[in-house]
């Protein structure tokens, strides 16, 4: 935050005389002003910061920075905020059957993941311009509720699948290889969320679940597809 220097405002210090019969009295010289404190400049921890907008080099590395640190949040409530201080527009979360969501898939641009149907489990669509995220909740729980449920999420991204493979030798990154020729790559910061990529797709997709061993065996298990 901006430090605000407060203005100072002089007292000006009148000297009133008295007047009497008596002849007036030379009027005494005004007081000399007080000594002010020299005003400190402010420090560089209290100038605010540049905006500073990543190039086209670094959004992808940024990106996957910002995924890992909003893995439990933003892709629950159905929206991603990009580096650069963008927020990608929150579409509605909707119910739809398998069926809707294959129709959803045939008609959208690029590929929509998903898990297949599971059991006691009901499907929450929510489509934005940063990609698309399908939620299993229970079936006691309203569309659009914060609960922490499994999810999928597909971001379209350019050259994922060697994105992933450097990420994958970053220090407190554990990866394995997926079924169909895919890297499964995870921190283990925030193990909870495992991002997957596959060779010759410019998609990255994020299997989610509340607990960490259950995301991994998702991403792993090859049940992650594109809906068809």
């Amino acid at each position: 935050m901006t430090a605000r220097l407060m203005k100072m405002s002089a007292v000006a210090e009148t000297s009133f005389v008295e007047k009497t019969r008596k002849p007036a009295r030379p009027v005494a010289k005004p007081a000399a002003p007080r000594k002010r404190a020299p005003v400190k400049p402010p420090t560089d921890s209290a100038r605010p910061a540049a905006s500073v907008q990543p190039s086209g080099r670094r959004r992808n590395a940024l990106l996957w920075s910002t995924l890992f640190i909003l893995a439990a949040g933003s892709t629950a409530a159905g929206f991603v905020f990009l580096p650069g201080g963008d927020q990608a527009e929150a579409g509605a979360p909707e119910a739809v059957s398998a069926a809707t969501l294959t129709s959803f898939a045939s008609s959208h641009d690029g590929p929509v993941y998903w898990a297949g149907p599971m059991a006691a489990r009901k499907l929450e669509l929510t489509s934005t311009s940063t990609g698309t995220f399908v939620r299993y909740l229970p079936l006691s729980a309203s569309i659009g509720d914060s609960a922490r449920a499994i999810t999928v999420g597909t971001y379209p991204m350019r050259n994922a699948y060697a994105t992933a493979v450097g990420r994958a030798k970053a220090t407190q990154m554990t990866s394995r290889k997926a079924a169909g020729g895919g890297l499964a790559v995870w921190s283990t910061a925030r193990p909870t969320s495992v991002y997957l990529a596959f060779p010759g797709v410019p998609h990255l997709i994020e299997v989610y679940a509340p607990n960490a061993d259950q995301a991994r065996t998702l991403a792993l298990s090859g049940r992650i597809h594109p809906a068809r």
